[in-house]
C-alpha cells in the first residue's frame, strides 16, 4: 500500500492532484567505509523511480542535485547501492556509480556534517525541490551531532513533509564511524536520530601502542600511559586511571581482540 502524507498546507493541496508519493521508499544506510548509499524499498508495490533525484549537502556544498534517474523500477524488499566512489562492481544493475546519474553530489561521503535529500517527481514528472510533497526521505548526520547550518539547506522541508522530526537534530556519529543503519523495519515516515544505529570500530583496550596487534609490546605501552596519566592507561572504563587497570590490561590482554 503506499501511502501519502502532507507535512504542510501547500504540500497537502499540492497532493490532491499528484499521484500518491510513494514514501516507503527510503535511505536504509550509508556505508562511510565504502562511501555507498543504500536505498531500499519497504514498499508491497514495484515502485517506479524514473525520474527520481537525490539533494545532497556539507559543510561547504550545498543544494547538489542530481539528475532525473534513467528509467528503472525497485521491487518490494529490494535494495539499491549508489557509489560515491565510482568503484561499483560491474554487472550489477543495483550497484550505481554516481557519476552514471549524472548531474552534481557533494562529497566526499564524510562523517558529516551531510545531509541527502530523495525526490520523486510530483509535479507532472518534474521535480521541485522546495515542494516538501516531493520529497521521499531525508537523513542528515554530523559529528556529535552537531546542529550545522550549511548541510540543512533542505531540512526545513523534510520536516514539513512529515520524514524528520526536527531539523536541528543530527544522527551522532564519531571520525571514525563506520556506517549508519535505519533501525525502523516498518517503512514508517517520520524519522529522527533515535531511529539509526551508528556502527562504531570494536575499541581493543588491550592495544595499547595501537598496532592492530596484542602483544607483550602493549604492556610496555600501557606502564607508559600509566605514568603519563594517558587514556590508555584506563582499562576498565571507569574513567581512571589508577593500579586496577593493570589487572584490567592482564584481562583484555588475555582476551585478545577479536
Amino acid at each position: 500500500m503506499k501511502r501519502t502524507l502532507c507535512g504542510a498546507a501547500v504540500a497537502c493541496g499540492l497532493a490532491q492532484s499528484a499521484s500518491a508519493t510513494p514514501r516507503e521508499v527510503q535511505i536504509r544506510s550509508i556505508d562511510f567505509e565504502n562511501s555507498i548509499v543504500e536505498i531500499f524499498s519497504f514498499s508491497s508495490e514495484t515502485e517506479d523511480l524514473t525520474g527520481w533525484r537525490l539533494c545532497t549537502h556539507d559543510d561547504d556544498q550545498v543544494r547538489q542535485y542530481t539528475s532525473p534517474m534513467a528509467p528503472r523500477t525497485i521491487s518490494p524488499g529490494q535494495s539499491i547501492y549508489l557509489y560515491w566512489n565510482n568503484d561499483a562492481p560491474g554487472g550489477d544493475p543495483d550497484r550505481i556509480n554516481i557519476a552514471d546519474l549524472g548531474g552534481f553530489f557533494a562529497g566526499p561521503l564524510d562523517r558529516g556534517p551531510f545531509s541527502i535529500g530523495l525526490y520523486f517527481p510530483g509535479h507532472d514528472g518534474i521535480v521541485m525541490f522546495s515542494d516538501p510533497f516531493d520529497m521521499i526521505d531525508s537523513i542528515q548526520w554530523s559529528i556529535d551531532g552537531l546542529d550545522n547550518n550549511s548541510a540543512d539547506e533542505r531540512s526545513d522541508e523534510a520536516e514539513l513533509a512529515g520524514l524528520w522530526i526536527d531539523q536541528s537534530l543530527w544522527i551522532a556519529t564519531t571520525p571514525v564511524s563506520l556506517s549508519i543503519m535505519l533501525t525502523d523495519a516498518t517503512g514508517g515516515l517520520l524519522h529522527g536520530p533515535k531511529n539509526y544505529q551508528v556502527n562504531e570500530p570494536v575499541v581493543c583496550l588491550a592495544d595499547t601502542n595501537h598496532d592492530g596487534m596484542v602483544t607483550p609490546a602493549d604492556f610496555t605501552a600501557w606502564i607508559a600511559a600509566f605514568n603519563a596519566d594517558a587514556p590508555e592507561c584506563d582499562q576498565n572504563t571507569d574513567g581512571q586511571c589508577t593500579p586496577a587497570d593493570f589487572t584490567a590490561w592482564i584481562a583484555n590482554f588475555n582476551a585478545g581482540c577479536g
